[in-house]
């Protein structure tokens, strides 16, 4: 069944944007980047700003060097006042640049540094945020699926099996491979930031392996660092994906490569929904087996606002040898997956959220671990991996740390 594009909440003054992510400088400037709600909200912007703005390729906005004393939360939905921005344009105190060479960004609006722009951006209230998790479950036809019993995961026998990180930046692109065969693709991430030529090039190092024999697809969630390099490539999909295990799109541009791989994928996609369990706030959501199969396990967070922590997680389990693929998710919930179980067998953690701080109670935990990967983008602006992080991830894995700012892609035999 087709989604439905409803709009009900958004206003003739505003409409509804998604905070994708947002930077502060030490001048009390920010640089936030949204993404629209629906691709109704994009047309209406379309239509009443920028009629260069080309939202079918490119629907995330940067507000550059923006003043804003709010406190702001990303992965939340805001009101864009659109009459506000009409009218810095007339005045002069606003500057719109198209952007031609991203998958992502359609254009950038330049502030003025002189004055406060707390009008631009007010948050969702919580009844709204609901309304829009409600709209957005009933669009997708999800309340149609019932993923209560685990699925089954139809993985083929895996007989030389190793985990390969690749570098790609502050971004995530991990798989599970046999000998030359790549048999589960998690993520397929590249920066936000990266030009339409730099996203090519990390496609085209890897879709001539998936090529030669379709692999599973894991998204473990939709930040677009995490699903960057599948923009702008559904004539491909078939070609190299047999299956997709996904979680529920929460804008404009993931809801295009959502529908566009629910499409392809057929009857082998899969949308798994978070479960809703009661949970100390202050700790981080417990993890529950969704999927299995011959050697592998899918696992998901209870729901949650952060999809970081409510995404998917992979782990593998091998003769001698196990390995968590985390995504980003909280360093307490990959102890939480099945690898608490082995501890006679050699881990391979995949850090997750690119070495990120992950919650102080994560870092009480003190199991073991063999081997720490961390996908993570040289001198990159959030300064990961965290000092802290590293450190404690050193003091569990007897100093064996492999990171792709510094060794570039790491493939390691399982």
């Amino acid at each position: 069944m087709e989604r439905q594009d409803t709009n009900s909440l958004s206003s003739d003054t505003d409409i509804i944007v998604y905070l994708d992510s947002h930077r502060i400088y030490k001048n009390g400037c920010r640089d936030l980047y949204i993404d629209f709600r629906s691709s109704n909200d994009c047309q209406r912007f379309q239509k009443v700003l920028e009629g260069q703005f080309k939202y079918s390729s490119a629907s995330y906005l940067h507000l550059e060097s923006i003043k804003v004393k709010q406190r702001l939360e990303y992965d939340a939905y805001y009101r864009l006042n659109i009459e506000e921005l009409k009218r810095l344009k007339l005045n002069k105190d606003l500057r719109f640049d198209i952007e031609e060479d991203s998958y992502v960004i359609g254009g950038h609006y330049c502030f003025s540094r002189d004055a406060d722009y707390n009008e631009i951006l007010q948050k969702c209230s919580s009844e709204e945020q609901s309304k829009i998790e409600i709209e957005e479950f009933e669009n997708y036809h999800l309340s149609d699926i019932d993923y209560s019993p685990v699925l089954e995961l139809r993985m083929d026998e895996i007989e030389k099996p190793s985990l390969y990180v690749a570098d790609v930046g502050q971004a995530n692109w991990n798989e599970l491979r046999d000998n030359e065969k790549t048999v589960i693709v998690f993520d397929c991430g590249s920066p936000l930031n990266y030009q339409k030529k730099k996203t090519d090039e990390i496609w085209n190092n890897h879709n001539k392996r998936l090529k030669d024999k379709p692999a599973t697809l894991v998204v473990s969630h939709w930040d677009i660092d995490h699903y960057h390099c599948l923009i702008h490539r559904e004539n491909e999909y078939k070609l190299c994906f047999s299956s997709v295990y996904c979680t529920r799109p929460r804008s404009t541009t993931s809801h295009r490569v959502f529908d566009e791989l629910r499409k392809t994928a057929g009857g082998n996609f899969y949308c798994i929904l978070p479960f809703s369990e009661s949970y100390n706030r202050l700790f981080w959501p417990p993890m529950r087996l969704k999927a299995r199969g011959n050697f592998v396990s899918l696992y998901m967070g209870a729901m949650s606002k952060d999809i970081n922590v409510c995404g998917l997680a992979l782990f593998f389990e091998g003769q001698e040898k196990t390995a968590l693929f985390s995504g980003d998710l909280r360093l307490g919930q990959c102890y939480d997956v099945k690898m608490n179980e082995n501890k006679s067998k050699q881990h391979i953690l995949i850090v997750p959220h690119h070495g990120g701080f992950c919650g102080k109670t994560s870092l009480k935990i003190h199991n073991q671990i063999a081997m720490g990967i961390i996908s993570v983008g040289a001198n990159n602006s959030y300064k990961h991996p965290n000092k802290d992080v590293l450190k404690y991830l050193i003091s569990i894995s007897h100093n064996t740390i492999l990171r792709t700012d510094k060794h570039g892609g790491i493939e390691v035999q399982l």
